[in-house]
């Protein structure tokens, strides 16, 4: 009778090129995310400067001022309308930010 082999075939892996790894992180990044990201900075980066607030957005650094920014920005912040935001684009404004900062 002949063996019968109890080995089960496993995956072999093998290591992604550097291409690989490229075209993947390109594929993880979602554009209407990264839209989102580039209007709300820009939205406070408007009111900071409207606001004669020091420096660049980019270099706060302090988590109490930029707690304290932010909440009065989203006090304040309109549409060019003049209307307010809806909840849910203040939600949408807060995760894109939250996004930017970390």
């Amino acid at each position: 009778m002949p063996k019968v082999s109890k080995e089960k075939k496993r995956f072999t892996y093998v290591e992604p090129t550097p291409e690989e790894v490229i075209s993947l992180q390109k594929k993880s990044v979602v554009e209407n995310t990264h839209r989102s990201i580039l209007n709300w900075t820009k939205q406070f980066e408007n009111y900071r400067k409207d606001t004669n607030l020091p420096g660049e957005l980019s270099n706060i650094s302090n988590p109490k001022q930029l707690e304290e920014e932010l909440c009065k920005y989203f006090t304040v912040c309109r549409k060019t309308n003049g209307d307010e935001y809806s909840v849910t684009s203040l939600q949408s404004a807060i995760n894109a930010l939250n996004r930017y900062f970390n």
